[in-house]
């Protein structure tokens, strides 16, 4: 008998039960095509038998709760064949509506995009590759029938754009990338402004006191004007920076119309994907920590570590106001652990549900962080950005595809 089997008699009999035989985790439900749609019984808080479910020793590998070993529960392999996991049936139609759908709709280079950000006057979803010297910009027409992509660049060029915002005609961009090699100005990460209307640039913070951000990595926009930011280690990670991380990361806080920049917060590991509630009161932030790498280290030495245990983590801040105009944030408090991999890219939808992209999956939340429903993506997802005419689509984009959900929820 080997040591997991005991393990797992002794618990059972210390806790006063026994393997359930014959019991199912999944199930289908509704009236969804049940190969796509499968619903989770109780959250599958007990699983029968022995399980196992591995974990990954590098940042490619898959780590999912699909892929976990139930050999007491022949319904589990429908879990992996899915595309919509639902948690809880209760909400489940108002998100995926009567007929969701997962397509793939664009083959790209096996690179980081990330900044999804769609502009409704024009139709147009706007994607940021994230690769050493690369500047140029995807523009998506969503609402032509199929969507079309294409390739610019702004002017003066973006690099290395991770997170975005759109405000009054404009996209506010968070940047990742300090390269004097990408074109002929030196470029540095930051915050900047692009108008698609001119495909003009306007570079509004580029530093800290003399110190270059780490990477401007996400990007969030106060009612007030305010623009929240979060400043991690992974363009020196991704070496899309030429200049070794020297703060500590941060969520900061940024006012344009004075200039001034502070800091917010420092307690998380790699602070990542940053939204508001709808009302403005919470301030969700991503910490990505679990996945990491050494800083201290020369530029070919670079390399990303991976590590279950580490922060992967959603977490919720009070927005209280300090006086009119100016406002911070308080009582920071974890409300999401990922089932798998880590949440990066974040969004928050019109009725306050959470959004958010975690690798090979999308998942869905309500404020409080409970888990909803999970979409299951065949490719890695690092952003994600609501779109379309009624904003009713979901545009996911990362390593090597981009693609589009169709279903009810919709966005802000």
């Amino acid at each position: 008998m080997s040591f997991f089997t005991i393990a797992t008699f002794l618990t059972a009999t210390l806790l006063g039960t026994k393997p359930v035989e014959g019991a199912t985790v999944a199930d289908s439900c509704g009236s969804w095509d049940a190969s796509s749609v499968v619903c989770i019984n109780k959250y599958a808080s007990v699983l029968p038998g022995q399980f196992s479910r591995a974990i990954p020793a590098n940042l490619a590998g898959t780590d999912s709760f699909a892929a976990t070993e139930v050999p007491s529960d022949t319904s589990f392999a429908s879990i992996a064949n899915a595309t919509f996991i639902v948690y809880d049936s209760s909400v489940a139609e108002d998100i995926l509506g009567s007929s969701p759908n997962l397509e793939v709709m664009f083959t790209t280079p096996m690179i980081n995009h990330e900044a999804p950000i769609y502009v409704p006057d024009s139709g147009h979803l706007y994607v940021s590759p994230i690769a050493q010297a690369d500047t140029e910009l995807l523009l998506i027409d969503v609402n032509a029938s199929p969507p079309t992509l294409e390739y610019f660049s702004a002017e003066p060029p973006l690099y290395a754009a991770t997170g975005s915002a759109y405000s009054d005609g404009l996209i506010y961009y968070s940047t990742t990338g300090i390269n004097d090699t990408t074109t002929d100005d030196f470029v540095t990460t930051g915050i900047y402004t692009f108008n698609p209307k001119t495909n003009e640039t306007e570079t509004l913070l580029n530093n800290y006191y003399g110190y270059y951000l780490n990477g401007a990595d996400d990007i969030a926009i106060e009612s007030n004007g305010d623009i929240w930011f979060t400043d991690d280690y992974y363009s020196w990670l991704d070496q899309t920076a030429t200049v070794q991380p020297t703060l500590t990361p941060a969520i900061y806080r940024f006012r344009p119309s004075t200039g001034v920049v502070q800091v917010a917060n420092t307690a998380l590991s790699q602070p990542n994907g940053i939204r508001f509630s709808p009302d403005g009161k919470t301030l969700y932030v991503t910490d990505t920590g679990a996945a990491n790498g050494p800083v201290d280290v020369s530029f070919d030495e670079i390399q990303y570590t991976w590590d279950s245990k580490g922060a992967r983590t959603i977490y919720a801040f009070d927005v209280v106001q300090y006086s009119s105009n100016t406002s911070s944030i308080i009582n920071g408090r974890p409300i999401y652990l990922a089932n798998e991999w880590a949440p990066d890219g974040l969004q928050v939808a019109k009725n306050g549900y959470l959004v958010t992209a975690a690798g090979w999956s999308v998942d869905i939340l309500d404020q409080y962080g409970i888990l909803l429903v999970q979409i299951q993506v065949p490719f890695r997802v690092g952003s994600i950005a609501f779109a379309g005419e009624d904003m009713n689509e979901l545009w996911l984009v990362g390593m090597g595809n981009i693609a589009r959900v169709q279903w009810a929820l919709q966005g802000q």
